[in-house]
């Protein structure tokens, strides 16, 4: 009986570590496509012309096209915030993107508008997570997705 328990709690903590990081659904519109490891990690070195490499990546569109999740992982914390904070002082600076703003209830999450509609992005842990699409389904998915750190940290 113990045997048995033992593995049933086993494949239950393996289950949920196989867990795709890009939920099947969010803000209400199911996943259409996903890109993981090399392709996702090329796709995201394209978009921001070499300057932006995070080892692992993940990068799914919703609702075809409505609304499309960037996820970017690094080994720390420290990287994250790193990478992050390079992303929002480039942009600021002038891009494509108007210069991205913390958002007065969530400062540790900035909106931008660009290319893809409204963007959302923040640094949860030592993961960077960008939503793109339009503006209420892009709120609404950061609500369904991990929280930013309370505070100012950049």
């Amino acid at each position: 009986m113990r045997r048995v328990c033992l593995l049933v709690s086993l494949l239950l903590v393996l289950a949920a570590c196989a867990q795709p990081p890009a939920p099947r659904t969010l803000a209400g519109l199911p996943r259409t496509q996903v890109l993981a490891g090399r392709r996702a990690t090329e796709l995201l070195r394209q978009m921001h012309g070499g300057r932006f490499q995070p080892p692992h990546a993940v990068v799914a569109e919703y609702g075809r096209g409505r609304l499309n999740l960037y996820l970017a992982v690094f080994p720390s914390a420290a990287e994250a915030r790193a990478a992050l904070r390079a992303m929002t002082e480039a942009m600021a600076k002038g891009s494509a993107f108007s210069p991205p703003r913390p958002q007065r209830e969530q400062p540790q999450r900035f909106l931008t508008v660009g290319p893809g509609g409204h963007h959302l992005f923040w640094r949860a842990d030592n993961k960077v997570y960008w939503l793109a699409g339009e503006p209420e389904r892009v709120f609404a998915a950061a609500e369904e997705l991990p929280q930013p750190a309370p505070g100012v940290w950049l």
